[in-house]
């Protein structure tokens, strides 16, 4: 046996961790060294370089690409998270207390039903829960308190933080879907047939509230103590005034048959939406409706506004909507058009600010953005600058978020990235190729501990680095 040596340059993908689908973004040259101990028989086959080469290559390969898996990649507006959620798990619910502390539901009849995350949903903890049904919808009101729903009847609560659950009687073995809660007191829970419950403690106790005897309201949004909504699968839309006491029957134009998400931004402008990315929406509190079609005939199953211009919705093919003009148009942000056919359906959104959003669907999906799902880097100027320059960061020392400007002469693939005091990389914030100008990044480290940091700006040969801190 002796020893051989081989050099081995080869050309690594790097893989865009904020994709669901693993979109390719670029081409990395890498170089790797290794020995190898081999045969001295001259008809062995690993005495030819060839063969040497491919098990190097092999090995770099699969080196880089799991140590790859390690690196977010934050250029789009979403990016993945939901490190711990089973593969197979349909996430039915998603709501955070805060910017840290969340929890998601899923409907699976086995595994974990509840999961639950404390530093804002990198990771996710299944928590152990009373009942082999799947659960539907989530309330989580503060670290400690937290209510779910589901399958027959199915309604738990915790005042530990999920560490124990115990059953509630909502006075029937009804299918139980959403909540719409106006405090940690006051809310409402609906679901099937016949049923929209109220609570005035919080979850303990349910009173059923519903005059109807064959529907199954999929969503309900209550805007005040008096005024509220709910739809149903087969395109009712129903409306109280005097705080769910009475419901009234106001549905909305036909063409469509099944309505999964409601939402109001005052008492009345009302949006639903539902299948073939048809959106409805009423300025008349339910006298008349006005369609909306988003024209992609992809099935939408949860909208969620954060003001009363901005709002989101969510469906098939991993399908993200935005508008910022109350509805009148909408776009794509989940991904670029050539991922139009992910298989991944997305069913609820929830927003803990303007800008810090989660959704989730199945495949145990969970994305996550922090920039109200825009691209967090912008071109600021029309002018083209004489010379590269990455430029300090401010403010600095920063919490949680700062601005990182840079300028490009001239057309380039570049590569910006975040990495800590040891050289290890934590996100690669853009990566591809720019126009000559002035660009701004704004990059929220809320996911990070305090610290010193650095953020690298490479060019072709050029390559500029400065240090930022983070004070929390």
């Amino acid at each position: 046996m002796r020893k051989k040596t081989a050099n081995i340059t080869c050309l690594i993908p790097i893989i865009d961790q904020s994709h669901r689908s693993g979109e390719m973004v670029s081409w990395q040259h890498f170089q790797i060294q290794g020995t190898l101990a081999v045969s001295e028989n001259p008809n062995s086959k690993i005495m030819k370089s060839k063969k040497i080469k491919s098990i190097f290559m092999a090995f770099a390969i699969a080196f880089l690409l799991l140590l790859n898996d390690t690196v977010v990649l934050s250029q789009y507006g979403w990016m993945i998270r939901g490190a711990g959620v089973a593969s197979d798990a349909l996430v039915k619910g998603i709501s955070f207390a805060d910017v840290n502390n969340g929890m998601l539901v899923t409907t699976n009849f086995s595994g974990y039903k509840v999961y639950r995350t404390s530093d804002g949903g990198m990771n996710w903890t299944g928590q152990t829960i009373p009942t082999s049904n799947g659960m539907w919808a989530v309330k989580y009101f503060n670290p400690s308190t937290a209510i779910v729903c589901g399958a027959s009847g199915s309604v738990y609560r915790t005042t530990n933080g999920g560490s124990n659950w115990n059953q509630i009687n909502p006075g029937g073995s009804y299918f139980l879907c959403a909540f719409s809660f106006l405090d940690n007191n006051t809310g409402w829970m609906s679901g099937g047939p016949l049923q929209i419950l109220k609570t005035t403690n919080g979850g303990v106790n349910w009173t059923s509230q519903s005059s109807f005897s064959t529907y199954t309201y999929s969503a309900i949004h209550m805007f005040d103590i008096n005024i509220g909504f709910a739809v149903d699968y087969f395109q009712r839309i129903v409306k109280t005034t005097n705080s769910g006491v009475n419901w009234l029957d106001v549905s909305g134009p036909s063409g469509f048959d099944e309505l999964w998400g409601v939402f109001m931004t005052d008492d009345s402008v009302v949006y639903s939406c539902g299948e073939n990315s048809k959106i409805i929406k009423t300025t008349n509190a339910g006298a008349s409706w006005t369609v909306y079609n988003a024209g992609l005939q992809r099935n939408l199953y949860a909208i969620h506004f954060v003001n009363s211009n901005t709002g989101y919705c969510v469906g098939d093919s991993s399908l993200i909507l935005r508008t910022s003009n109350a509805g009148n148009s909408w776009e794509v942000q989940s991904f670029p058009p050539t991922e139009a056919t992910s298989s991944s359906s997305l069913t609820c959104i929830s927003f803990v600010n303007s800008n810090t959003g989660y959704v989730g669907g199945n495949d145990g999906t969970v994305y996550f953005t922090t920039t109200g799902g825009l691209s967090p880097m912008q071109n600021i100027s029309s002018e083209i600058p004489d010379r590269f320059e990455l430029k300090q960061n401010y403010p600095n020392p920063f919490n949680p978020a700062t601005t990182i400007e840079f300028d490009i002469p001239k057309e380039s693939d570049i590569r910006l990235e975040v990495f800590d005091i040891n050289g290890k990389v934590l996100e690669i914030l853009k990566e591809g190729r720019v126009s000559p100008g002035s660009y701004r990044y704004e990059w929220n480290a809320g996911n990070f501990s305090s610290g010193v940091y650095f953020y690298r700006l490479t060019a072709g040969k050029l390559v500029e680095n400065r240090k930022m801190v983070l004070i929390k």
